[in-house]
């Protein structure tokens, strides 16, 4: 099974993922918020250790490059130019 969603819908499935009250393969993220709107020191993808688009002002590369890179391996970052 595959879970996912959009902005705070992908952060709750990723929570509900992290804290096992469902079990996936994979996540569908799109425009996953990885930090508050102008408060980028904040870090709302803190709990991919336990476990968006190019134009989305929240989603910098680095961060979600570096967040993903902390996963078990399996996790491809696939970015959506358009999207």
């Amino acid at each position: 099974m595959l879970a996912g969603g959009h902005s705070y819908g992908g952060r709750m499935v990723t929570h509900s993922v992290a804290d096992s009250f469902i079990d996936c393969c994979g996540l569908i993220l799109c425009s996953f918020p990885l930090h508050l709107a102008g408060k980028p020191g904040s870090n709302l993808a803190a709990h991919f250790d336990e476990l968006s688009d190019t134009r989305d002002a929240l989603a910098d590369s680095a961060l979600l490059s570096e967040q993903v890179g902390k996963l078990s391996g399996h996790a491809k970052l696939h970015w959506l130019d358009t999207a």
